[in-house]
């Protein structure tokens, strides 16, 4: 099994498999994360959806494969902020207390 690490620099290189394998190893996480800002599933499954096309359409930006994760939390974090504005939602939960426990 490819590390998260190979798995971006393949995607980069166009390997379409590693991209589809790393949206599904990260699908729960990006859920899970999404959730903490919208209360709502299908406004959750948006938001995932929006996420993965920007992690699709920026994956070539990312130059320290390791970072991944933390790219990918940062990614969702600022896609879910928008979204709630967007759709002058309340967020589930204070954004300022996401900041801070996302250090």
């Amino acid at each position: 099994q490819r590390t998260v690490s190979e798995l971006v620099i393949d995607a980069q290189s166009g390997d379409r498999y590693a991209l589809e394998e790393l949206i599904q190893r990260h699908q729960n996480y990006v859920n899970m994360l999404a959730s903490q800002y919208v209360s709502n599933r299908d406004d959750v499954a948006e938001v995932c959806q929006e996420v993965f096309i920007l992690v699709i359409r920026r994956l070539d930006q990312l130059q320290v494969p390791a970072a991944f994760s933390s790219w990918l939390r940062r990614i969702t974090h600022r896609t879910a902020i928008n979204y709630c504005r967007r759709r002058k939602l309340t967020y589930a939960v204070e954004p300022e207390s996401l900041d801070a426990n996302q250090g």
